[in-house]
């Protein structure tokens, strides 16, 4: 993402699902929060895929309480229903 920072390339949902989805697979949830939460911080929205695999980072890593904070955050997102 730095990367694409550099060469001024527009970051979308997408593309920050992608990259947490690839820390996900590698049960890597610390990088995965830190992610949601830079999107966020960029104004970008996250949907039910973002939840989704940084809930998986968690929950690979035992890290259950985090995944249930974010199921929390997850339902009380506008225009997102958890699945």
């Amino acid at each position: 993402l730095d990367a694409m920072d550099e060469q001024k390339v527009v970051q979308t949902t997408i593309t920050y699902n992608s990259v947490i989805s690839a820390c996900a697979k590698a049960r890597q949830p610390v990088p995965a929060m830190h992610l949601l939460s830079k999107m966020r911080k960029r104004g970008i929205k996250p949907d039910v895929v973002t939840f989704n695999s940084v809930m998986s980072a968690c929950a690979g890593s035992q890290r259950w309480k985090d995944a249930l904070l974010l199921l929390d955050q997850c339902r009380r997102e506008p225009g997102i229903e958890p699945d």
